[in-house]
């Protein structure tokens, strides 16, 4: 096991991916085991450091409350328009895009 302070954040997919082929052409041929050991934990890496991942929770405290306000005003059928609280908002094929709610 890697130490936790050598660990690498990845900044995105491609810098994984090239992690990935050095370790298949250099460590696969000795010790398979131990690559595919070292690419799944460089894996949860990226899932959690990378910009581009879709498993990336890093969101302000600001859209959390924002959501939880769409989601009780959503449960109760509230229209959005007619709430103060809720200023600018966008509708996406019934999903909510919470990046645009200020």
């Amino acid at each position: 096991m890697i130490m936790d302070h050598l660990q690498k954040r990845y900044i995105n997919r491609s810098e994984l991916i090239d992690d990935i082929n050095f370790i298949k052409n250099t460590l696969y041929p000795v010790d398979n085991k131990k690559a595919n050991t070292l690419i799944i934990e460089l894996f949860e890496r990226w899932m959690y450091t990378a910009s581009d991942s879709p498993w990336k929770m890093d969101y302000t405290e600001l859209e959390i409350n924002t959501a939880e306000e769409l989601i009780k005003l959503s449960s109760k059928k509230v229209y959005f328009h007619d709430n103060p609280t809720v200023k600018n908002y966008s509708i996406r094929s019934k999903h909510y895009n919470l990046r645009n709610i200020i």
